[in-house]
């Protein structure tokens, strides 16, 4: 458990969650250059009554599980095992974008936790981005693309504007207005 802001450096792998063990982070957590955040089977639990400065290049598997705020990355994170969702947003940007791997996955999506902000899903595999704004969940899902090395960014946005559709891909199925 670690309940200040966390900074990992050197150069080597930095082992935490061996096992089946959970490393529980109450504030920022910031893996300097040249550091990787190696999880095994372990799992990393951000929990915490604020929003956490995450700086993590890549993760296997974590649990978004707040009392309050969001986690914010503040640069790029690719994940390749599950995320799972409890409480808490996660916030992203077109610069710190969440990327999923062809093996990673989602669950427990809600109003309550959910990706704020664009996350790309790479794979051939079917997928529902758990994306949202304003506490509403508003999942976008995707087909099984045919190659592993498929990449869809997906955002949702709430507007009161007009939906035009006259203009949209052939291959897009459904546009909703519903929020």
């Amino acid at each position: 458990t670690y309940h200040g802001n966390t900074f990992f450096g050197g150069t080597r792998d930095l082992r935490v969650c061996i096992s089946s063990d959970t490393s529980r982070f109450y504030n920022h957590v910031f893996a300097l250059s040249n550091v990787s955040f190696v999880t095994s089977s372990g799992i990393v639990k951000f929990v915490g009554s604020s929003t956490q400065n995450i700086d993590i290049a890549d993760l296997k598997s974590f649990v978004v599980d707040k009392s309050n705020g969001d986690v914010l990355l503040l640069n790029p994170l690719s994940v390749s095992g599950n995320i799972k969702f409890v409480k808490g947003n996660i916030s992203t940007s077109s610069t710190n974008l969440l990327s999923i791997t062809s093996s990673g996955s989602v669950s427990g999506a809600s109003n309550a936790s959910y990706i704020e902000g664009p996350v790309k899903k790479i794979g051939n595999t079917t997928f529902s981005f758990p994306v949202g704004k304003k506490g509403y969940l508003r999942e976008i899902e995707i087909g099984a693309p045919a190659s592993i090395t498929n990449a869809y960014v997906a955002e949702f946005f709430y507007d009161s504007t007009a939906v035009n559709t006259i203009n949209a891909d052939s291959n897009l199925s459904h546009v909703s207005r519903n929020r």
